[in-house]
């Protein structure tokens, strides 16, 4: 029998230990996606980066407000509290002028809010009857 001849280098059939080419736009594009995700990454960080930032500024607004809301309750429950004295030294002294003069101070009315628009139909007065018919009587009741 006869053996074959080695094949010359060029005859030889393809193996895999031969690097396959890989197109130069297939890896750009590999490479531009990668800088795409590292970016969207990096302007994630960014906005949450900002967002603490921006979160910090309004915790200290709203101390410095509710440092300012303190302060004015406070000067309100102050002109509260002069305002109830300085009514009770007029009311006092209401009193006392009545006492001399042999008076009974009275009671001072508050006005109290009217309400708008018409009254409930209940609080209106009844109306009056008709005027009499029959001769002699004031009043025509049925």
């Amino acid at each position: 029998m006869a053996t074959p001849l080695p094949l010359s280098p060029e005859e030889q059939p393809q193996t895999a230990s031969r690097p396959t080419k890989v197109p130069l736009l297939q890896i750009y594009l590999v490479m531009a996606g990668i800088l795409v995700g590292i970016a969207l990454v990096m302007a994630l960080l960014l906005a949450l980066l900002l967002q603490r930032i921006r979160l910090a500024e309004l915790g200290r607004e709203n101390r410095s407000l509710r440092q300012q809301l303190e302060h004015v309750q406070a000067q309100n429950r102050a002109l509260a509290q002069s305002n109830h004295r300085s009514r009770l030294r007029e009311w006092n002294r209401i009193r006392q002028e009545a006492g001399s003069r042999g008076m009974v101070p009275l009671l001072r009315m508050t006005v109290l809010p009217q309400p708008k628009g018409p009254l409930p139909q209940t609080a209106r007065r009844p109306s009056l009857p008709p005027p009499a018919t029959v001769p002699g009587k004031a009043w025509a009741f049925p």
